[in-house]
């Protein structure tokens, strides 16, 4: 039985210390990237501006 692999993502929002945004995905891709951070700022109904900085972490075998 073959198993399958899935990605988490997260967008941490450092003032408030909690997790504003998540998807799991079969894949990584940019366009489902920019599509979570579009959906959580929209949710958010944010009115200042955004400072983004990303995190990478190859998973070690």
């Amino acid at each position: 039985m073959a198993r399958e692999a899935f990605k988490a993502h997260s967008i941490f929002d450092i003032w408030s210390r909690k997790i504003v945004g998540f998807r799991v995905e079969k894949r990584e891709s940019n366009h489902l990237a920019v599509d979570m951070f579009e959906t959580a700022w929209r949710e958010a109904d944010r009115k200042r501006e955004l400072t983004l900085h990303a995190h990478h972490q190859k998973n070690p075998e």
